[in-house]
């Protein structure tokens, strides 16, 4: 809905006009005068389309378009895993981020035989076991483990922090959720001594 008076972003002149001299879809949304939101930019997208207007010469963005291969390189070359490398190129180190940046490395053929660590088919979080077994003492949760050890909030990421830490057998078994299960258990009357403990 536009105010009186003012020109209707969407009218075919106006997108026309706007969409001939805009880069790519954020451009021209800046250009019409419109928040960059996600419902903004699909209504946009779809009557771009009604008028028939070509969009062919926006450029595709993508994030790592401004982390070229040399700059990659560069960050490798002083690194000594690859959470290193994304923090060095201001990239914020998830697991896809860090498959990403493996997977860029492989098809650049950039050289990471100085760190046997980060030359591995599947990333992971490179976390040493004192380095995670220190970071598990000082926590009471996989959240606030995964936030000292500056692994982002979110579920792929918190799974493999999970796995390695099953993987290097370190001691969890005081962590709340933990604590809660078997209170739980105890107030049920659940037998649970054939649960094997960890060493």
């Amino acid at each position: 809905m536009t105010t009186r008076g003012a020109p209707d972003p969407y009218s075919g002149e106006q997108l026309a006009s706007a969409v001939s001299v805009a880069r790519n879809w954020t451009d021209l949304m800046r250009r019409l005068g419109l928040d960059a939101s996600g419902g903004q930019r699909r209504t946009l997208q779809e009557k771009v389309a009604a008028h028939g207007l070509d969009t062919s010469h926006f450029a595709k963005q993508s994030p790592w378009r401004k982390y070229p291969d040399a700059a990659i390189a560069q960050a490798a070359a002083s690194s000594s895993s690859l959470r290193e490398v994304a923090l060095k190129l201001g990239a914020t180190p998830a697991t896809g981020t860090l498959s990403h940046i493996r997977r860029r490395i492989d098809a650049a053929h950039i050289d990471i035989s100085h760190c046997p660590g980060m030359d591995r088919a599947e990333a992971e979080l490179p976390f040493t076991t004192e380095e995670l077994r220190e970071a598990a003492a000082s926590a009471t949760s996989m959240r606030g483990m995964a936030r000292a050890l500056g692994v982002p909030d979110d579920s792929r990421s918190r799974a493999t922090l999970s796995r390695m830490l099953q993987v290097r057998r370190v001691d969890i078994s005081h962590f709340t959720y933990r604590r809660r299960v078997r209170r739980a258990a105890a107030r049920l009357g659940l037998d649970t001594s054939h649960f094997t403990r960890r060493s």
